[in-house]
């Protein structure tokens, strides 16, 4: 069954029922895994480049499959750590598509549930929090609760948001409630450390970097490729043309 045809009776099916891709091996996961990629780009006409990024697609298949040899801890989950442009949100969605082909699961609190992610940016979230008609409490509380959430771009939101006069850090809080709840979480970020900067005030304090190291494991992704100043320079290129 080729991919395409396995990813549109997911989107039709959802809840009803799955497709069943045996993965044998991390080498047949891993051209799933690409072959996912390559359909995500095909309205814009590209191929995937995954070589770049083989070591931290393997991590994640690794961890899908929870295979002892790799040091992962399989009750966390996997946020991606690398500069601006490297591939981080683009990676993340296409796991979230592949967490779908071999009807993933997840046990947790006697409950059984399909592996679906759940991908938000953090400054949305920080938007959704300041929102003066729907933020607030409500908004935290909806992304505490969430069963797999991912969140994009951690550290880009503003340090603090402001809802009713109430001021707090909003991810700093989902973190925090997220980790007490045991609640699988994961992310992206190009923070290089997640220690609070003294000159910039870019990341966070100890305590919550403490609760990241005990709610993820960091994968880095060392691509130094920036996808996305290339697809800004092909754009150009392209204007300069017409």
């Amino acid at each position: 069954m080729d991919i395409k045809t396995i990813l549109d009776e997911i989107d039709a099916n959802v809840g009803i029922r799955r497709s069943h891709v045996c993965l044998d091996n991390e080498d047949t996961a891993f051209k799933y895994f690409v072959g996912i990629a390559n359909h995500l780009l095909m309205p814009e006409g590209k191929k995937y480049d995954a070589e770049p990024l083989r070591e931290a697609i393997t991590t994640m298949i690794r961890w899908t499959y929870m295979i002892p040899e790799s040091d992962l801890s399989f009750t966390k989950g996997i946020v991606l750590r690398g500069h601006t442009g490297c591939g981080k949100t683009f990676l993340m969605r296409t796991f979230a598509y592949f967490l779908k082909l071999d009807e993933q699961q997840y046990h947790s609190n006697g409950h059984c549930l399909d592996l679906r992610l759940k991908i938000v940016n953090a400054r949305r979230i920080s938007g959704e929090y300041q929102d003066a008609n729907a933020g607030g409490i409500g908004v935290i509380l909806k992304y505490s609760a969430a069963p797999f959430l991912c969140i994009d771009d951690i550290g880009a939101e503003a340090t603090y948001s402001n809802s009713f006069g109430n001021q707090l850090n909003v991810i700093d809080e989902i973190i925090d409630r997220r980790l007490e709840s045991a609640l699988l979480t994961f992310g992206t970020t190009n923070l290089g450390t997640f220690v609070k900067d003294k000159n910039t005030g870019a990341g966070y304090d100890s305590r919550t970097v403490s609760r990241i190291g005990a709610l993820f494991n960091i994968v880095p992704i060392n691509n130094e490729k920036d996808y996305r100043l290339a697809r800004a320079l092909q754009h150009k290129g392209c204007e300069s043309h017409t």
